[in-house]
C-alpha cells in the first residue's frame, strides 16, 4: 500500500546527470519503521550552516504544532518526521517586488543566494512564497531520506508567505504553523482552498449543491456542515464548501468534518494500521493441537480500530489483536483464516456501507494433509509470465490436476487441467505457465481430483507483478510549458491526456515504450485553472492535478 515517491527525485537525477549532496539528518519524530509509517521531511531554505540549528528547532515546533491539530493528533503513530539540514550561501528568501496584488515594493528588494531559490512574488501573487527548484527539492530528499511521502520546506524569511503543491512550503513569520498546516491541506490531503478562487472540484470544493449527491453529502447537518455559496453573485455564487469556518478558508481555526476526513483518507491510501502479523507466512501447515494467529497494530489515538477473525466464512472472535485456533475448528483439507481490521472512527464516515471503507487484512492458508502426497507447490513471476511447479512423492488413483486462479485469494477460478499419473510411487515433477498474471498479486491453487470424483486443495500460492510508473511534473503552477519526466518497468506505450475541470481532453499524445521519457507539453493555449494530467501505461493509470497560471 505504501506509495514511493522517490521517483521524482529520480528523474531530476537522470535529467541532471549528477547526485544530490547528502546533508546531516535530524529525527524529529520517529513511530517506527520508514517503509510502515509516513515520512514528513522538512527541508531547510535561506538558512546558512550557522542557522541550521536554528532551523531544526524551528520544524521541531512546527512538527510539535501540527501533531496536537486534529486529526493529525489521533494518527501521530502513523506518522514519522525528519529535518534535512541543508546549508544556503545567504539567508532569506528572495523578494523580486514584481507582484500585482499589493503596491511594491511591499518589502525590500533582495536576491540572495539561497539553495532552493526559494522567492515570493511567483504568479505576481505577493504572499507566494515558491522553492523555484522543486526538482532540486525532491533530489535533495531522495539522496537523504529517500522513503519520503510529504516534502515541506521551511524558509528563512519573517514575510508573510508559503504555498501547497507537490511541496509545503512556510516562511517563519509568526504564523508558520498555521501556515504550514494549511498547505499541508494542500499538498498532503489535495484539499482546496474555501475562498473564492476557482471551482476546480476538491473534497472540500465543489459545484454540487444537490444534497443527495454532494461529494461530503454524509457530513450534511453535522458540526455545522451545509452547503455554503463562496459568494453572492457571480461565479462565487455557484461554487461552495463545507464549512464557514475551516481552517482552508481561515488560519487559526481547526480543520472542519470534511477536511478530517479527507486527512485521514490519505493516512490510510499510504500506510496500513496492521504493522506486522504472525504466521509471517500467508501459508501454513497446521501443527496441533493449536496454533496461535496474531497482528501487530498501529493504533489511533483513542483507538476505534475494530478487529474481526473470519475462519471459512464464519466469524470466530472480534475485539482482539490474537487468536489460538484449535484443531477441532478446521475442516478436512484446507482452510482460510482472515483477520480483518476496520477504522471506525468518528472523525471520518468514508468506512460508511457504501463508501471507500478503512478495511484493511491479512489471510492465511492453513492446510491439511491431500490425498497426494504433494513434496512441494511454488509459483514465480519469471519475464513477467508465473511459472507453476509442483511435485508429488507419491500418487494413488489420481486423476488430474485442476490449476485454477485468483485476483483476490478467495474467488479461483480454473485455468488449466494437467492429467496426474494415476498410481505412481516415485517423485513426479509437474509444471505450468500462466502467460498473464494479474497486475498486482495473483493467486493460485491445485485441486487434485482423483478417478472416483473426490479431489482436495492445495496451498495457494501468490507471485506479484507491480508495473510501477514513476512520474514527476513540474513546474505546478505552470505557465508556458508543463515538463513530465516518467519512467516504468513495462513495455506499453505512454500515452498522456490533459483534461479540464468538466472533464473535456485538451491534450492527448501516445510515446513509444522507454524506460524513461521526458516530455515539455506546450501549454500557453490553455485558459488559466485548474486541469487534470492523465498518464497511461498499458493497465496502469496515474491522474496528477496542476494549475495553468
Amino acid at each position: 500500500m505504501k506509495q514511493s515517491l522517490l521517483l521524482v527525485a529520480f528523474f531530476v537525477l537522470l535529467a541532471s546527470g549528477v547526485y544530490s549532496q547528502t546533508f546531516p539528518v535530524e529525527n524529529i519524530l520517529v513511530n517506527g519503521l520508514k517503509s510502515k509509517r509516513i515520512n514528513l521531511v522538512y527541508l531547510s531554505d535561506g538558512y546558512q550552516s550557522s542557522q541550521l540549528d536554528n532551523f531544526v528547532s524551528q520544524a521541531t515546533t512546527v512538527n510539535a504544532s501540527l501533531f496536537v491539530q486534529s486529526p493529525f493528533l489521533e494518527y501521530k503513530n502513523f506518522f514519522n518526521a525528519y529535518a534535512i539540514k541543508v546549508p544556503s550561501t545567504q539567508s532569506g528568501a528572495k523578494h523580486p517586488g514584481t507582484a500585482s496584488d499589493v503596491a511594491e515594493p511591499a518589502s525590500p528588494v533582495m536576491n540572495p543566494t539561497n539553495y532552493f531559490s526559494s522567492s515570493f512574488d511567483v504568479g505576481s501573487i505577493h504572499r507566494l512564497l515558491v522553492p523555484a527548484s522543486t526538482g532540486q527539492v525532491a533530489s535533495v530528499a531522495f539522496s537523504n531520506v529517500p522513503e519520503y511521502d510529504q516534502l515541506l520546506v521551511l524558509v528563512n524569511d519573517a514575510e508573510y508567505g508559503g504555498s501547497g503543491g507537490f511541496v509545503a512550503t512556510s516562511s517563519i513569520h509568526s504564523s508558520a504553523n498555521e501556515i504550514m498546516y494549511h498547505e499541508m491541506g494542500h499538498s498532503f490531503a489535495s484539499l482546496g482552498d474555501e475562498y473564492w478562487f476557482n471551482c476546480a472540484e476538491r473534497k472540500n470544493r465543489t459545484a454540487n449543491n444537490d444534497p443527495m449527491t454532494n461529494i461530503w453529502k454524509n457530513w450534511l447537518s453535522t458540526n455545522g456542515v451545509g452547503i455554503y455559496a463562496m459568494g453572492g453573485s457571480g461565479a462565487a455564487a455557484n461554487c461552495y464548501r463545507p464549512h464557514q469556518g475551516c481552517k482552508m478558508q481561515y488560519l487559526g481555526l481547526p480543520f472542519c468534518s470534511v477536511c478530517k476526513e479527507a486527512f485521514i483518507d490519505k493516512v490510510y491510501q499510504l500506510v496500513s494500521p496492521i504493522d506486522d502479523f504472525s504466521p509471517s507466512s500467508n501459508s501454513v501447515v497446521f501443527s496441533g493441537p493449536s496454533m496461535d494467529f496474531g497482528l501487530t497494530l498501529i493504533l489511533p489515538n483513542p483507538n476505534t480500530l475494530q478487529v474481526e477473525w473470519v475462519l471459512n466464512g464464519t466469524v470466530i472472535a472480534s475485539s482482539v489483536a490474537s487468536i489460538a485456533l484449535t484443531e477441532d475448528q478446521l475442516q478436512v483439507g484446507n482452510n482460510t483464516l482472515q483477520a480483518l481490521v476496520t477504522d471506525a472512527t468518528l472523525l471520518s464516515r468514508a468506512y460508511w456501507p457504501g463508501t471507500s471503507g478503512y478495511l484493511h487484512s491479512v489471510t492465511w492458508t492453513i492446510e491439511s494433509a491431500l490425498p497426494v502426497e504433494l513434496l512441494d507447490f511454488q509459483a514465480k513471476l519469471v519475464n513477467d509470465q508465473a511459472v507453476l511447479d509442483w511435485k508429488t512423492a507419491t500418487e494413488k488413483a489420481s486423476a488430474y490436476f485442476e490449476v485454477q486462479k485468483s485476483s483476490n485469494g478467495l474467488d479461483f477460478k480454473p485455468l488449466a487441467r494437467l492429467d496426474a499419473a494415476g498410481n505412481s510411487s516415485s517423485e513426479r515433477l509437474y509444471r505450468l505457465i500462466d502467460p498473464s498474471p494479474e497486475q498486482g498479486a495473483t493467486y493460485y491453487r491445485l485441486k487434485q481430483v482423483d478417478l472416483n470424483g473426490d479431489y482436495e486443495l492445495s496451498p495457494v500460492r501468490t507471485v506479484h507483478r507491480i508495473d510501477k510508473i514513476r512520474y514527476e511534473i513540474f513546474p505546478n503552477p505552470a505557465d508556458e510549458v508543463l515538463q513530465v519526466r516518467l519512467q516504468t518497468q513495462n513495455s506499453d506505450a505512454f500515452v498522456l491526456r490533459i483534461l479540464d475541470m468538466q472533464g473535456r481532453m485538451v491534450f492527448e499524445q501516445s510515446y513509444e515504450p522507454d524506460e524513461t521519457l521526458s516530455v515539455e507539453i506546450p501549454i500557453q493555449a490553455l485558459a488559466p485553472g485548474h486541469y487534470n494530467l492523465h498518464i497511461q501505461a498499458g493497465v496502469n493509470q496515474i491522474t496528477k492535478s496542476f494549475e495553468k497560471i
